[in-house]
């Protein structure tokens, strides 16, 4: 009756291991110079998946918890990623998408870009026309969490037709991370 489940998953990759096997993920959808050239420790969070029933419950905190551990252990300074929106049709996400663009673009110091490929402008919709709450709906809960967290997004989302998904690039400064935490769920996470 009381047996232990999983309820989330998340692959992480560290910058060194990237280095020295088939290299990032992310970089088969986004240009990663600037990260890569900016001296800070790298981790590369892919894949994360949260059962349905536990994604705006515990199962997001343990899984931020578990994150934050790792990456303070290892003295990483930046996480990225990319986060996907399910399907290919911009207008079922293009108001999440150009809040993303006027609200949470990364420094330029840090923007990534996609590549052309795939290539999806966010600035869709103009500042002042957005619906903030009508973009949350857009958002996959992930996206949301990585926001609430200090997340920022790279130039332009990547319309990946093989995976039938548009990915976003999400880069999260650990420090910022780290504060973000703590106003949100009321500790450090430790």
């Amino acid at each position: 009756k009381n047996k232990k489940k999983i309820v989330g998953v998340s692959r992480l990759m560290a910058d060194r291991t990237a280095n020295e096997n088939l290299g990032f993920y992310s970089a088969k959808e986004y240009d990663l110079t600037k990260i890569l050239k900016s001296g800070k420790k790298c981790l590369e969070i892919g894949r994360s998946c949260i059962d349905k029933e536990y994604r705006n419950t515990l199962g997001l905190h343990l899984m931020w918890n578990g994150i934050s551990k790792y990456s303070e252990s290892r003295e990483i300074e930046l996480l990225f990623g990319v986060v996907s929106f399910k399907g290919c049709n911009i207008q079922k996400c293009n108001m999440a998408l150009s809040l993303l663009h006027h609200q949470f673009l990364i420094s330029q110091s840090l923007r990534i870009k996609a590549h052309s490929e795939g290539f999806c402008d966010m600035n869709m919709i103009s500042a002042e026309l957005i619906n903030k709450s009508k973009a949350m709906e857009q958002m996959p809960s992930l996206l949301k969490g990585y926001l609430r967290l200090g997340g920022k997004v790279g130039e332009g989302a990547f319309v990946d037709r093989h995976f039938n998904t548009i990915d976003v690039a999400l880069i999260i400064e650990t420090d910022l991370m780290k504060k973000k935490y703590k106003e949100f769920y009321g500790r450090t996470g430790q």
